[in-house]
């Protein structure tokens, strides 16, 4: 089981689990202080797919799964219980050995989708249409070496990645029109970097 998230009423938490190809569903009532398991509302993912990360959207009506093991994100229309795969891509122009996905986050403005490839080395980047589903735009390359996770900071500006294999975050400068990024040369080093978190410091 991977990465686990509430849903914006607060009523239900998700939690990708790859070893079953669903997003399972737990109900929450802050009331009892109790979280149940919800298997009737479980999401399927295609099969194969090992989701990995989600990123749900501010209004919960959809969410984004990266497949870890086919390099593919699955877009889920959410319901009031549960939800269903509506579209899945992949996340390479053609396949490559070895690659698989990490870490699937949305933009801040909610119009960018992305994940990172590990084996190509590259974040893939898709737009969010008005029916939600995803466009296909590019990837964002540059000295990036196994990128287990990224991050993108609050105002939209910045995308920090870390290079699991290259020892250092790098940032990069999005283009917040066309959803890719320029890599801007700053750095800093770390071994081994797996996680990027922002955390809000008071003035």
């Amino acid at each position: 089981v991977y990465k686990r998230q509430f849903l914006p009423s607060g009523k239900a938490a998700v939690s990708v689990d790859l070893g079953i190809d669903k997003v399972k569903v737990f109900a929450v009532d802050e009331a009892k202080g109790t979280v149940t398991e919800a298997k009737s509302d479980d999401i399927t993912t295609p099969p194969g797919a090992g989701p990995r990360h989600i990123a749900i959207a501010p209004d919960g009506k959809f969410a984004y799964v990266c497949g870890e093991l086919d390099s593919t994100v699955n877009v889920i229309e959410m319901g009031d219980k549960g939800g269903k795969v509506v579209q899945s891509l992949s996340t390479l122009k053609e396949p490559v050995k070895g690659n698989s996905t990490a870490e699937c986050i949305l933009s801040p403005n909610g119009k960018f989708v992305y994940v990172s490839n590990r084996g190509h080395n590259s974040i893939a980047a898709f737009k969010v249409g008005e029916d939600r589903k995803l466009t296909a735009v590019g990837h964002i390359t540059g000295d990036i070496k196994i990128p287990r996770n990224f991050n993108i900071d609050p105002s939209g500006k910045w995308m920090l990645i870390a290079s699991q294999g290259g020892g250092k975050v790098g940032v990069w400068e999005r283009d917040l029109a066309s959803g890719g990024a320029k890599e801007t040369g700053n750095t800093a080093k770390i071994s081994s970097c797996v996680c990027i978190k922002f955390v809000a410091v008071e003035k």
